[in-house]
């Protein structure tokens, strides 16, 4: 049985190197597994890598160049989605490969949220099948920070403090929406060493699997 797992948290909360972890880990198991991310590798994916890092603006009839807003994010990612579901995710799961997903619906309410109503963003994803299990790492903005600078590259459109104190906000609203309907959403702390957050999803994982095993 293949499962679909969604890793979420801030900037600097660890989820790539946990996504990256858990698969190594399930294939060990001899379960087949991949990676993948959001924004995805795919097209729609790709010009929203240029939008976080600041290299695509909107241009103006002035001739000027200013950020999108969040709404135009927001559809962005949702389309996004709904491809990388389509062309990645969906068939891996058809042919029995298990797939780790760096960030999906959660890290649109978290950051989208800020400014945008929660039910509209829901509906724009309501296209989107729901994880088996949700892990989001939860880590103060100082520490995902720190990370980043440790990391050494060049911070992205989110990646300011008061910013991701306010993502924080919105993670904590996420998450209570998505339990509302139904989703699994297991919070873990991301401040603990790399080796405890691994064993802590792993556990995660196990009971999952456990319950969904015929």
């Amino acid at each position: 049985m293949a499962w679909f797992v969604a890793l979420e948290g801030i900037d600097g909360a660890g989820t790539t190197t946990q996504s990256h972890r858990l698969v190594a880990w399930l294939q060990a198991l001899g379960r087949p597994a991949r990676y993948t991310k959001e924004p995805s590798e795919g097209h729609w994916g790709t010009l929203l890598r240029r939008v976080l890092t600041g290299a695509l603006r909107r241009a103006r009839t002035d001739g000027s160049e200013e950020p999108f807003d969040e709404a135009t994010l927001a559809l962005a990612f949702a389309t996004d989605r709904v491809d990388h579901l389509a062309s990645e995710v969906e068939p891996a799961l058809a042919a029995g490969v298990s797939v780790v997903c760096d960030r999906y619906v959660l890290s649109s309410l978290a950051y989208q949220g800020r400014a945008l109503d929660l039910a509209w963003l829901l509906a724009i994803n309501g296209r989107c099948r729901a994880p088996d299990l949700t892990l989001y790492l939860d880590v103060p903005a100082q520490v995902g920070l720190a990370r980043i600078a440790a990391a050494r590259r060049a911070r992205e459109r989110y990646e300011q403090e008061a910013t991701l104190a306010e993502v924080l906000t919105g993670y904590a609203r996420g998450v209570a929406a998505l339990r509302e309907i139904g989703q699994r959403i297991v919070t873990l702390d991301g401040t603990l060493p790399i080796e405890a957050v691994e064993q802590a999803i792993q556990a995660e994982v196990q009971r999952l699997m456990g319950r969904t095993r015929t």
